[in-house]
C-alpha cells in the first residue's frame, strides 16, 4: 500500500506562518525559499514487525512541497472493513508455483554472495569477465547500461535473483505484498467523504483530522510501539488503487493534498526483493554506512549551522558508521526489556542519487560506484544502486511520484532509513514534496496541517540562522506540555508497514 501525502492547502489566505525543511538542493544552516510554502508536520514511531524488527524509509525529494508516499507491506485498507490481515505463510508459498520446490531460502545462489568493502579497484579489475549483451531468450538482465550501478557485483546480484525470480511476474509481486501483511486495524470514519470512495474532486477540509491529545493520543501514546487494542485509529487520507485510481491520484497530488496509494506493481517488486532471505544483506555487503545513536528513542534532525554553539550544548544523536549486519545485530532485538524508549536506539540510513543530472564524482566509463553528495542530508559518498533497486523514483519522466523532472544537475537524493523497534523522529515540518516508501516492517505517521506549527512546540527562529522546522521535545514531555498548552492541535495518523 502506497500512501502519498503533501502539504494542506488553505483555502483562504496564505500561509505565512508555516515552517519548511530545508530542500536538498540547499547546503547545510541555510534557509530555504520555499518557507512560505505549505508543509505537515510529522512525527513517526517504528512498530515491530513480527520476527523483524526494523522498518526501512526511502525518502526523494523531487517535488517543491511536502508530498508523502507510503507503500505499506504489512497491512492494506479494504473496503468498509479496515486493514485485513492475510496471515504469514512460508516465504513465497502462496505465489511461487511457477516454480515448484524452490520454497527453501538455504538454496538462494545470492546467500553467499556480498559487496565488497573495496569495491571500486575489485570492480573495475574485473570489469571485462562479464557479458554486456541482452538475453532475448530468458529475458534475465546481462547488461550493465542498463543500471546506475555499473559494478560487476551489481549485475551478478541482479542475475542471480531473476534466475530464481524472473522480473515482470507483476501478479506474483503483488501476492508477495499481500503475504506480508499482518495486521488488522479498521479506520474511524468522518462525516464527510469514505477514504475507500473518495470523491473525484477533494471535498473542502480534506484530509479530515482529529484532535491531537483528546483523541490521537489519548487512544495510541507516541511511546507505545503496538497499535491501540480497539484495532482502530484516525486515518483520514483517501486510499486509491494504483491503477483504477490513478487520474483521480492525479488530481489530488496536483491540488497538494495527501492520499494513499496501493497496488503499484513496480513497487511491489522492491518489496519482493527486499523481503527475500539474504537479498539485503548481499547488497548492502561489508560497506559502511550512516548510522544514527541516539540514548533513547527520540531522534531529532540537527546540523552545524551555528559555528559558535554554547559551551555547555552536545550533539542530540551521534554519527557512527556500520555495515548492515552490525547494525542489524544492534536493532534486531526481541527482549522487550532491552528496546524501552530510554534505552539506546541505533538509525541505520543508506543515500543515493538518482538518475537523471550529471553527479559530480560518476566515472562514466562503467567503474565506480560510489557518487558524491548529491543531498545535505548526509556528507558521505552515496550509492548508485538504490536508483536501480527503485525505478519507479526515476527523475527524467513525469509520474505519479515525480510531478518535477531533474534538469541539468538538479539531481535529488534517495535516503533510505531502517529504523530500530520504537525509533521516533520529533516534531518537524517538511518544505518539499516527499515520497516516502516503507518495504519492510511497520511505520506510525502522525501528520499535522501547517495551521498547526504553533501549537506543536517548534523551536523558535534564531536571527543567525532562521526558522527552526523541528522540535526538540521528547516524546513523553511533549504530551504532558500538549495538556497545558497544544490541546488543541489536530491531526492524522495513519499506521502502515509490512
Amino acid at each position: 500500500m502506497l500512501l502519498r501525502r503533501s502539504p494542506l492547502k488553505k483555502k483562504q489566505n496564505d500561509n505565512d506562518g508555516t515552517c519548511s525543511t530545508l530542500p536538498l538542493s540547499s547546503p547545510r544552516g541555510t534557509t530555504s525559499r520555499n518557507n512560505k510554502q505549505s508543509g505537515l508536520s510529522m512525527s513517526t514511531t517504528t512498530i515491530p514487525g513480527d520476527d523483524l524488527k526494523h522498518i526501512l524509509t526511502v525518502t526523494t525529494g523531487v517535488m517543491m512541497v511536502v508530498l508523502l508516499a507510503i507503500l505499506s507491506t504489512s497491512m492494506t485498507f479494504h473496503g468498509g472493513g479496515g486493514i485485513t490481515s492475510f496471515g504469514r505463510k512460508a516465504f513465497h508459498g502462496r505465489t511461487s508455483s511457477w516454480k515448484a520446490g524452490y520454497y527453501d531460502a538455504e538454496t538462494f545462489p545470492w546467500k553467499g554472495m556480498s559487496r565488497p568493502a573495496s569495491k571500486i579497484l575489485s570492480d573495475r579489475r574485473h570489469r571485462s569477465t562479464f557479458s554486456t549483451s541482452t538475453n532475448e531468450k530468458d529475458g534475465l538482465t546481462n547488461d550493465t547500461s542498463n543500471f546506475n550501478d555499473k559494478s560487476p557485483f551489481y549485475l551478478e546480484l541482479r542475475k542471480s535473483y531473476e534466475s530464481f525470480f524472473p522480473p515482470d511476474h507483476r501478479h506474483r509481486s503483488l501476492d508477495v505484498v499481500k503475504s506480508l501483511q499482518n495486521y488488522q486495524l479498521d479506520a474511524y470514519s468522518n462525516p464527510f467523504y469514505d477514504i475507500h470512495n473518495c470523491p473525484d474532486i477533494p471535498p473542502e477540509g480534506y484530509p479530515f483530522q482529529w484532535n491531537l491529545w483528546n483523541e490521537v493520543l489519548a487512544q495510541w501514546p507516541a511511546d507505545d510501539t503496538e497499535p491501540p487494542a480497539s484495532g482502530t485509529i484516525y486515518q483520514g487520507l483517501c486510499i486509491f488503487d494504483f491503477e483504477r485510481d490513478h487520474d483521480k491520484a492525479l488530481r489530488y497530488r496536483d491540488d497538494e493534498l495527501p492520499f494513499i496509494v496501493r497496488g503499484d506493481p513496480a513497487v511491489a517488486e522492491t518489496v519482493e526483493r527486499w523481503n527475500t532471505p539474504y537479498y539485503l544483506q548481499a547488497l548492502l555487503g561489508d560497506v559502511p554506512q550512516g548510522v544514527e545513536y541516539s540514548d533513547n528513542s527520540d531522534f531529532l534532525y540537527w546540523t552545524n549551522a551555528n559555528s559558535r554553539p554554547d559551551a555547555d550544548w552536545k550533539p542530540p544523536t551521534q554519527h557512527l558508521e556500520m555495515t548492515y549486519l552490525e547494525w542489524m545485530e544492534k536493532a534486531n532485538v526481541t527482549d522487550e526489556r532491552l528496546v524501552q524508549p530510554g534505552m539506546p536506539h541505533y538509525y541505520f540510513k543508506v543515500v543515493g542519487c538518482a538518475s537523471g543530472g550529471q553527479r559530480n564524482g560518476v566515472d562514466h566509463d562503467g567503474g565506480s560506484t560510489t557518487q558524491q553528495p548529491c543531498s545535505i542530508l548526509s556528507a558521505g559518498e552515496h550509492v548508485p544502486y538504490l536508483m536501480d533497486e527503485m525505478p519507479f523514483y526515476t527523475q527524467t519522466h513525469s509520474s505519479l511520484y515525480i510531478k518535477d523532472t531533474v534538469q541539468g544537475t538538479e539531481t535529488k537524493a534517495i535516503n533510505c532509513r531502517f529504523g530500530m523497534k520504537g525509533v521516533k523522529a520529533t516534531n518537524h515540518f517538511d518544505g518539499e514534496r516527499n515520497f516516502v516508501t516503507v518495504f519492510q516492517g511497520v511505520r506510525r505517521m502522525i501528520l499535522a496541517h501547517p495551521d498547526q506549527c504553533s501549537k506543536l512546540a517548534l523551536f523558535p527562529p534564531r536571527p543567525s540562522i532562521g526558522p527552526s522546522f523541528h522540535g526538540g521535545l521528547e516524546s513523553s514531555r511533549f504530551e504532558r506540555i500538549s495538556r497545558l498548552r497544544f490541546c488543541h492541535g489536530e491531526r492524522s495518523g495513519v499506521a502502515t508497514g509490512r
